[in-house]
């Protein structure tokens, strides 16, 4: 980052991508799903959106804590959605400390986002 006086400052930073350590079947069925994530550790937030195609549905939105390597949709949570095509999302937001910084502050912030679809069936 260079400033408005031309000064730099560095930040080195390591990026470790949020993955699914599990396949996500095309078709699923309502019944709890559970998914095993790589690149994260216990304790870390992560934010759970799925939404189906209906104009009506709400969808599931939540935070949820990473446990075990896993979050879990439970089943009463999907039988809120519309059986047939679900968007999945999985983002985790992590602030990196920094070194240096100007006199204003600053803050850097990494945004990871994984996506599937599937299709939900009852």
């Amino acid at each position: 980052f260079s400033d408005a006086n031309g000064k730099q400052y560095l930040q080195e930073f390591s990026f470790q991508p949020l993955t699914l350590a599990t396949t996500i079947p095309d078709s699923l069925r309502q019944t709890e799903l559970a998914l095993q994530l790589a690149g994260i550790e216990d304790g870390q937030a992560i934010r759970m959106v799925l939404t189906d195609t209906s104009r009506n549905g709400e969808g599931i939105d939540r935070t949820d804590t990473v446990k075990g390597g896993m979050i879990r949709v439970k089943t009463a949570e999907l039988a809120s959605l519309v059986p047939g095509p679900i968007h999945l999302e999985l983002m985790r937001d992590s602030r990196v400390p920094l070194r240096q910084t100007t006199a204003e502050g600053g803050r850097m912030t990494l945004s990871y986002s994984l996506r599937r679809e599937f299709t939900l069936n009852r």
